[in-house]
């Protein structure tokens, strides 16, 4: 027991010292985990982005986050690391994969905190939760939105 009380009597002598140094350390170790052994470590892009979300934040925050992408995309090629979870995409076939309709997939539940209709107006196809709805008026809009519908407008 001698070891362990002379341990928290430092502890408590240097605690300033301690908060200081975990508070240093957690953004340095979060950032090593991001560049190294985060799961999305392997794909190409900015280290920096990589590391932190800050930048990508800052970007967002002042306009720029567009123009950037865009000078990364130029760079990287098709598809990129954006942030430490992110990926960006710029590609036809990647945009089909992601967003197209498979047979065996459940849809994504939305979130009835994000897609709701303005001013307490009636439900759409963009703010509605309810999948029977959507699948309904999505439905009778479809063949407005075919290719050779597209074309002749």
């Amino acid at each position: 027991m001698g070891i362990l009380t002379y341990i928290f009597d430092s502890l408590e002598e240097h605690k300033n010292a301690v908060a200081i140094f975990v508070l240093l350390s957690y953004p340095t170790i979060n950032a090593v985990y991001n560049l190294y052994f985060h799961p999305l470590s392997k794909h190409t892009g900015p280290k920096l982005w990589a590391a932190s979300r800050l930048p990508l934040i800052y970007c967002l925050i002042t306009g720029q986050l567009v123009k950037r992408e865009k000078e990364f995309h130029e760079k990287y090629g098709d598809f990129f690391r954006l942030a430490p979870d992110e990926v960006s995409f710029a590609s036809e076939e990647a945009w089909n994969d992601i967003y197209n309709f498979r047979k065996g997939h459940k849809r994504a539940l939305r979130d009835k905190a994000y897609y709701v209709a303005p001013d307490a107006n009636v439900d759409n196809i963009i703010t509605t939760t309810d999948f029977r709805f959507h699948a309904r008026i999505r439905g009778i809009l479809s063949n407005s939105f075919t290719e050779a519908s597209l074309k002749s407008q």
